[in-house]
């Protein structure tokens, strides 16, 4: 979403805006049916976890797509929308530590990608504090669907092997995991581009 107000905001921004609302519910969702499926003794609660990954991750474009479409974009929208889609990354990142696939040296990664959606939340309200943007980049949304596509590997496979799907398991975990280390890369410099940035716009204080 943009930050400018389409002509239709005021009467249809509820259809992108709910829309993106329901992704946040869906960082919980994954979170906890993560964990049960660690303990579970049949694949529904893998499946649920996948299914709803799947259902957020395809969200986080619908809602947008479906603003413009209709005209619809709000500043509200487009502030609301990334932090929605730390949330629920947050959630799956959370759920696959808790479930260990994000165990060992990989817990580095998970703090780098945490800590800079903290520290940009905390750069955008102080940009927003002042009457200014902090407008997303091209390497931050880069940042953004990478991250999201190795969660999604790393949430789905599971699931995907229980269906029978034949496919090297170990070989998609291992892309899986790359992928959080390339968005954690990402993530650390992206960080530093939007300190920067901040700091030229606001100054030290």
């Amino acid at each position: 979403m943009t930050a400018t107000d389409g002509p239709n905001a005021a009467r249809l921004s509820w259809i992108p805006n709910t829309i993106t609302w329901s992704r946040l519910l869906a960082g919980p969702v994954v979170l906890g049916a993560l964990v049960m499926a660690a303990h579970a003794t049949n694949n529904v609660w893998a499946l649920l976890a996948a299914g709803v990954y799947l259902y957020g991750a395809t969200t986080d474009w619908l809602d947008g797509a479906i603003a413009r479409g209709l005209n619809a974009t709000s500043a509200y929208g487009a502030a609301l929308d990334p932090k929605v889609d730390k949330l629920f990354a947050g959630g799956a990142l959370i759920g696959l530590v808790v479930t260990g696939v994000l165990g060992g040296v990989h817990l580095i990664a998970v703090a780098a990608l945490i800590g800079r959606d903290v520290w940009v939340s905390r750069l955008r309200t102080r940009m927003a504090a002042a009457g200014r943007t902090l407008p997303s980049t091209a390497l931050a949304k880069a940042k953004t669907a990478i991250e999201l596509t190795a969660l999604g590997v790393l949430v789905c496979t599971p699931a995907a092997a229980m269906l029978g799907l034949d496919f090297d398991t170990v070989g998609a975990m291992q892309v899986g995991l790359i992928g959080v280390w390339i968005a954690a890369a990402l993530a650390v410099w992206t960080g530093w581009r939007y300190a920067r940035a901040t700091q030229a716009a606001l100054g030290s204080a």
